[in-house]
C-alpha cells in the first residue's frame, strides 16, 4: 500500500519505457510489478500509468526471443495482465481490446496445467508464484478437488 501511495507503479513504468532496449533490465522490471499487480488498489495504479499498450508490445516482442529473459519476461507480463484482468477494475474484455489477448492466454494456459498436477507439484506452483491470482485461484480449486 506504501509502494502505491508514493508513486511506485508509475516510477516502475517509466524506467519501463525509458529502458527497453534493455530485455534484461525489462525483464526485471516486469517481475516487479507483477508483484505489485495483486491488490485492487496496486492494479488501479498500474492501469492509471497507461502501461497495458507498452506491456502488449513488451510481450510481442519477448515472443520472437528464444532466450530465458524473453521466457522470463513473458511469465511476468502475463501474470501481472491477469491480474488486472480478475480485478475488480478492468476487464479481460478491455485488455483484448488493447491488444493483451495473447499475453492472457498464455497466463490463462500456465494456470490451467494445475488441473493434471498431484498436490506437492500444485503447491510447489502455487508457492513458486504467490503472485499469480490465477494460479492461486486454480490451485486452491485443485487442492478442493483432492481433498473432496
Amino acid at each position: 500500500e506504501a509502494l502505491r501511495r508514493s508513486g511506485a507503479h508509475a516510477a516502475v513504468v517509466t524506467a519501463l519505457r525509458r529502458g527497453q532496449n534493455d530485455s534484461s533490465y525489462c525483464a526485471a522490471l516486469c517481475g516487479v510489478l507483477a508483484q505489485l499487480s495483486c491488490g485492487e488498489g496496486e492494479q488501479s495504479a498500474l492501469l492509471a500509468t497507461e502501461a497495458v499498450p507498452l506491456l502488449v508490445e513488451m510481450y510481442e516482442d519477448a515472443l520472437l526471443g528464444i532466450d530465458s529473459v524473453s521466457s522470463t519476461a513473458m511469465g511476468h507480463i502475463g501474470t501481472l495482465l491477469s491480474n488486472c484482468a480478475l480485478g475488480a477494475l478492468s476487464s479481460r474484455d478491455a485488455l483484448v481490446a488493447l491488444g493483451a489477448e495473447e499475453a492472457l492466454d498464455a497466463a490463462d494456459g500456465d494456470a490451467a496445467e494445475l488441473a493434471a498436477m498431484p498436490p506437492l507439484e500444485v503447491v510447489g506452483r502455487m508457492r513458486a508464484c504467490p503472485h499469480s491470482a490465477m494460479q492461486q485461484l486454480r490451485g486452491c480449486h485443485r487442492l478442493l478437488e483432492i481433498i473432496g
